[in-house]
Order: structure tokens, then C-alpha cells, then sequence
């Protein structure tokens, strides 16, 4: 074995010809992820602060200002539309950014020669960075009920599936965002105007009409909803969390086809070696 080759992603048999197995590479990716967050810590700490600095500028604007903009009718509302925004803008910058900073940096030809290709290197990456997101989102959300003294109920297992879910539609718009970097490289100039949309995808007044549950984030931040703020449970909303599950599965599939798409196109014009 090579001196350079990742302990992670050696081969069991000691043969570097050998293809590793999918575990290890997502061995690798969360070991990768590990390193990255202990290495540094201030990169982590910073984006926390600054999440908790916009919340709390929000949530006194909104008390100072009559009939100021809120993500909810209620505080309440409030703490949970900014905690589904987190949720979904985290995995959305995690696959676009990775995908945008390897464009930018020449490293795609590399992963894309790699034993499991492009495409599946990538997603351990993203299943190991979205764990991370899963956790620091779980941090904001007991520091943001805090600052604005809002006890909701939060029954673990069932919010960490609603916010997952999140994270699948925001994960599938960033694939599309990836694909794009991998033809343009940058693309970094139209990610501001993404977290205005994911907003304005939140304030969508849910009436339950077909074309309502349809559109991305919708119905999945509603269960949410009613889960924190009504204490509901997951089980007594199966129909709707089935429903949610099914819309996040075919955003994400239709967006890895498009990634797949241009994936292709990428090759085709040789444009992954470029930066």
C-alpha cells in the first residue's frame, strides 16, 4: 500500500488494485469530516454565532416593528421557520460548495477517477456533512428557543426526521447548483439569492391543496410545524409524513438525474480537469 493511501480507504486484502468497499469511503467521508471539525473548530463557532446573531436581530426586530415580517404567525412559528431555514440552507451549501470548491480547485478529475466515481464520492461526503449539519442544527434550535424564551416541544427522533427531510430537498436544489459549477465553476454569485428563496418557500400558507403539498419544503416544515408547536407526533401524522417523504425522495432523484446530466456534459467537454 501506497504511503499516501488513507488508512480509511485501504484495501482489506493489502492490494491497492483492490476496489474498497462503499463503507469505507463513508468511513472515509465521516473520518474526513471529523478532521475537518476538530482542525477547525473556529470556522464552526463563527457560523453558529453568526446564525444566532440574524435570529436575534430578527426576533427584536419583529417585536419592535408592528406587523413586521415573520416565518410563522407566532413566536413560535418563528423559531421553527428559522430552524427549518438553517436546516435547509446547511445542506444545500454543503453539496454546492463542495462541488463548487472542487471545480474551482481542479480536485473533481481526481474523485471522479476515484474506485467510486464522482458521484458517489460526493454523496458520502454530503451523508457525512449533513450528520454534522443534523447536530449544529440541533445546537440552534436549544439556543434560539432560549433567546426568545420560546419552550416548545421537541420529541427528538421525530423532529431529527422532519429536519432530515429538510435537508434532502435542500440537499437536491444544491445538487442542481453543483452541476451547474461543474460547467460554469462559478456560480457562487446566485447562493444569496437561494436563501431569500427557501424563505419565501417557508411564509407559503399551507391550505393542504395538491399543488401546496408539491412544492419544495412545504408540506415537511407543516408537520414540523404541528410536531413543535402543537405536540404532535410523528405517528399521528403518518399520511402526512409518508407524503413529505415521497415529495423529498422525487426532488432529490429528479435533481441526481440532472446532476448525472451534467456530469456527463462536464466530461463530454472536458471541463472537469479545469479551474
Amino acid at each position: 500500500m501506497d504511503e499516501h493511501t488513507p488508512a480509511a480507504l485501504a484495501s482489506p486484502s493489502g492490494d491497492p488494485a483492490a476496489t474498497p468497499s462503499g463503507w469505507r469511503l463513508l468511513e472515509a467521508a465521516f473520518l474526513r469530516e471529523w478532521v475537518s471539525l476538530r482542525r477547525y473548530p473556529f470556522n464552526l463557532v463563527s457560523g453558529v454565532l453568526t446564525l444566532l446573531i440574524v435570529f436575534f436581530l430578527l426576533f427584536y426586530g419583529v417585536r419592535l416593528i408592528p406587523g413586521a415580517f415573520q416565518l410563522g404567525q407566532t413566536l413560535s412559528g418563528l423559531v421553527v421557520g428559522f430552524v427549518s431555514w438553517v436546516a435547509m440552507l446547511a445542506a444545500f451549501q454543503g453539496f454546492s460548495e463542495e462541488i463548487t470548491r472542487g471545480a474551482l480547485e481542479g480536485t473533481l478529475e481526481q474523485q471522479a477517477l476515484s474506485p467510486w466515481g464522482l458521484d458517489r464520492v460526493l454523496l458520502a461526503g454530503a451523508v457525512a456533512g449533513n450528520v454534522s449539519n443534523l447536530a449544529v442544527t440541533g445546537i440552534v434550535l436549544l439556543a434560539v428557543m432560549a433567546i426568545a424564551r420560546q419552550p416548545l416541544y421537541v420529541p427528538v427522533l421525530d423532529v431529527a426526521l422532519m429536519l432530515v427531510l429538510l435537508m434532502v430537498q435542500g440537499a437536491a436544489f444544491g445538487l442542481v447548483m453543483g452541476g451547474l459549477a461543474l460547467l460554469y465553476k462559478r456560480v457562487e454569485a446566485s447562493f444569496q439569492i437561494w436563501q431569500f428563496l427557501f424563505i419565501g418557500l417557508l411564509i407559503i400558507p399551507w391550505d393542504g391543496s395538491p399543488w401546496v403539498r408539491l412544492i419544495p419544503f412545504t408540506w415537511t416544515h407543516y408537520v414540523l410545524q404541528h410536531v413543535m408547536r402543537h405536540g404532535a407526533r410523528v405517528s399521528d401524522m403518518a399520511a402526512d409524513v409518508v407524503g413529505a417523504a415521497v415529495v423529498s425522495l422525487v426532488y432529490f432523484l429528479i435533481a441526481w438525474a440532472l446532476f448525472r446530466r451534467m456530469d456527463r456534459a462536464a466530461r463530454r467537454l472536458a471541463r472537469l480537469a479545469h479551474y
